[in-house]
């Protein structure tokens, strides 16, 4: 696996508070919109992908 291209948000073993404080940091520095890499082994998307609906999506509203 390559490794990610800088610092993986919510730090290297991330939680739903840490993602979405970074989250919070980019939206204060302008961002509006991106995109999650999420480097897990294909069988894991979807779990991944459920975590993310329901940990951090809800704390972004």
């Amino acid at each position: 696996m390559a490794p990610p291209p800088g610092r993986p948000l919510g730090g290297a073993e991330p939680t739903a508070a840490s993602v979405v404080d970074d989250l919070g940091r980019l939206a204060e520095a302008g961002l509006t919109a991106c995109t999650l890499w999420l480097p897990v082994a294909a069988e894991q998307v979807e779990k991944a992908m459920e975590w993310v609906a329901a940990e951090v999506a809800p704390q972004l509203a």
